[in-house]
Order: structure tokens, then sequence, then C-alpha cells
């Protein structure tokens, strides 16, 4: 029984990573019928390599402050909460670096938790901070961009005709729904697990007894999301100048897709909703799509640069344990 059910989980692994990919070749199929190649060609002419390199790092410093929120949020849950910021800003971009790369179930908070262990901590508070972070993060997310399109108000404009081309608008929509379907298995597999419950109880209890500290952590994580989304100011300047709380509304809204535990090299529904976001308030079809290409490109060269420092940290060590740690016990 024990064997099978190891067996089972990576079969049914396989078919959720073919129907992902499957789901991503379709829709890039259609996208590349739906857009003028030469035109987003010239739009990248648009952009300057400084603007680029000045965007990457301002992301970075939003990256620093995610490390912070992380930090402060387990500061009286872990083992040894003395974890360096540093340590836990190059654990992020490793994590995303294995999500991108990793052709598995493992995924980056997996490679959080694990980083964390390493520093003498144990599974069970290494998952209940993370778990705290990610409530935060989500909350604080919602609340800025939410916000942030209240403040845009008219200057949002639903036309879904526009964003979707009507001759395939049924098998995107199709496609989409199917992206949802896998996501939602995909999360209910892992909270039928016991031990996640009974992890989730155990945060939501910390949560409840560092009420004041989770305060700072909210604040702190929307600086942070602030940050990220302002550091799209560089990439917009060149194309089509906006207002910074028109990029924040345009950028932080649709990382709320990113929830959905789904996702091919780095790109999952998040991208999607990017290009529709900056549609909707009059964007070209052909500038979204470059800008958030670039915004895809980022995210490589940061979780590039997690995977060269962990070769220097902990050589391949860490890379070749990786696979056999398929779930969090």
């Amino acid at each position: 029984m024990n064997k099978q059910q190891p067996a089972d989980k990576k079969k049914t692994n396989r078919i959720l990573q073919a129907l992902k990919w499957i789901a991503l070749i379709v829709l890039l199929y259609i996208g590349s019928r739906y857009i003028n190649i030469q035109d987003i060609r010239e739009t990248f002419q648009n952009f300057s390599i400084l603007s680029f390199i000045l965007y990457v790092a301002a992301i970075s410093i939003s990256r620093i402050l995610y490390a912070w929120r992380w930090k402060l949020n387990g500061k009286k849950i872990l083992n040894y909460p003395k974890i360096p910021l540093l340590y836990l800003y190059h654990a992020n971009n490793l994590a995303e670096f294995v999500t991108i790369v990793m052709p598995s179930s493992i995924t980056g908070e997996v490679t959080r938790v694990i980083k964390m262990n390493a520093r003498g901590n144990k599974t069970i508070s290494s998952t209940a901070v993370l778990m705290i972070d990610r409530f935060v993060g989500i909350a604080s997310m919602a609340f800025i961009s939410f916000g942030a399109l209240l403040i845009m108000g008219r200057d949002l404009q639903i036309d879904l005709n526009n964003i979707l081309p009507s001759r395939n608008i049924i098998l995107i929509t199709s496609i989409l729904v199917i992206l949802l379907a896998i996501g939602l298995f995909l999360a209910w597999r892992r909270f039928k697990n016991a031990n996640l419950r009974e992890k989730i109880i155990q945060a939501w209890g910390v949560i409840s007894a560092n009420s004041k500290q989770i305060v700072v952590s909210f604040f702190i994580s929307c600086l942070a999301h602030i940050s990220f989304s302002a550091s799209h100011y560089f990439l917009f300047q060149e194309v089509y100048p906006l207002p910074i709380i028109d990029i924040i509304g345009v950028i932080l809204f649709p990382q709320l897709a990113r929830i959905i535990p789904l996702s091919v090299i780095g790109i999952s529904p998040g991208e999607g909703m990017m290009v529709a976001s900056q549609m909707m308030i009059g964007i070209s079809r052909e500038t979204a799509v470059a800008v958030t290409f670039l915004t895809l490109l980022a995210r490589y060269v940061i979780a590039l640069s997690g995977f060269i420092i962990e070769l220097f940290i902990d050589g391949i060590r860490f890379f070749r344990n990786l696979n056999s740690s398929e779930s969090i016990e």
C-alpha cells in the first residue's frame, strides 16, 4: 500500500504536467495567431537596456522587503529565528528557480521550508511561518490592488471583444476553465492531507497569538507590493507612460491569479491577466505582451541568480536531495 501511493502520486503528477503543457502550447499558439509579431518586435526596440537593468534592480529591492516580511513572521515561531535577511532573500530567489525549472510536484514553497530547516528549524514551524507569510502576502496584495483599482475608476474599460478574439472565445474560455479545474484539484489534494490541515490550524493559532506582529508584517508587505508594482515604471516610461497608481493597479491585481498553484516554466494565469489588465486602460495588445514578456524575463534573471548563488553556497547537493523531498511531512 505504501509503495502503491507514491506510484499513484507520480502518475498523477505526470498527467497534470502533461495537461499543463498542452494548455500552455494551445494558448501560445492562439496568442501567436492573434497578435502581430512585427509590432511586438518594433515595441521591443523602444526599450533600452538601462531601463531593464533599473527595473530588475527595483524588483530586487521589493524582494528584500518580501524577505523582511518573512523574517518578521518567523521571529517568534521558528526554533532558530535569527536567520540573516540576505539568506531569506536568496531562498526566495532559489524558490523562484525551482518553481520555473523543476518539472515535478516540488514547489517553491517546499524549497523555502527546506532552506529554513537547513538553519536548524523543524518542518512544522517552518511550514507554519510559510503559511502565515503567504496569508499576509495575499491579504495585503488584495488590499493594495483593489484600492488602486477603485482609485483608477473610470480609467478601466472592460471590452471582452477587444481582449479575446471572438472566433476563439469559446476555445480560450474552455482552456481557462480546465486550468482553473487543475489548479483547484491541486489545491484539494494538498488540503486533504491531514498533516496540512493540522499545520493550517497551528498557523492560525500563531496568527491570533501574535496579532500586533502580523499587523506590522502586513504594512511591510504593502510596502513591498507597492515597490514591486512601481518598479514597472521603468518599462512603461519607454512605451506608454502611466501614473504610478495605474501601474500598481494593472500590475498587482493580476498577481492574485498566482494563488492558483499552476504554472509552466514560470508562465501562469497571472501573465494572461497582466496582458488583459493593460489592455483595459488603452494599451495596445502588442505593447502589453512586450511588457509582460520583459517581466517574465526579469523573473528568469532573478531565479538564475538564486541558482548560481546556491551552487557557490552548497554546490549541487541541494538539487540532488530536492527530488527526494516531494512533500512536507
